[in-house]
């Protein structure tokens, strides 16, 4: 495989370049050096159009949810941590609901629409 360019760097981070036909050829090679760690820019003529990195490792979702939730309570501190010895407000929530529409059913069953007083 051929190089189109020289290696350059801005910030004393060697990449490769290549010109798109060379990417297109060798995709499988490129590939491969992507993986090994390599950051190749792609050119089409002189013009840079595209950089192929290699993919950020990714954290499992209860790991990513743990973070998540962390830097909420990193970002408001008066935040209190979960206790599950308080009631649960969904429960309630729940209850009152189920209060209402068994009151409707039985306003409905009375002939009276569950809108009406």
């Amino acid at each position: 495989m051929t190089i189109a360019f020289e290696n350059q760097s801005d910030n004393l981070i060697f990449m490769k370049e290549m010109s798109v036909t060379e990417v297109a050829r060798n995709f499988s090679a490129v590939m491969d050096q992507v993986a090994a760690g390599e950051e190749i820019v792609v050119r089409r003529g002189k013009v840079e159009i595209a950089r192929i990195v290699p993919a950020e490792p990714r954290k499992p979702n209860g790991a990513a949810l743990a973070a998540a939730i962390q830097a909420v309570y990193d970002r408001f501190p008066d935040i209190p941590p979960y206790d599950p010895n308080v009631p649960d407000v969904w429960d309630e929530v729940m209850a009152m609901k189920t209060a209402q529409r068994k009151l409707a059913q039985e306003r409905f069953e009375q002939g009276k629409m569950p809108w009406e007083s």
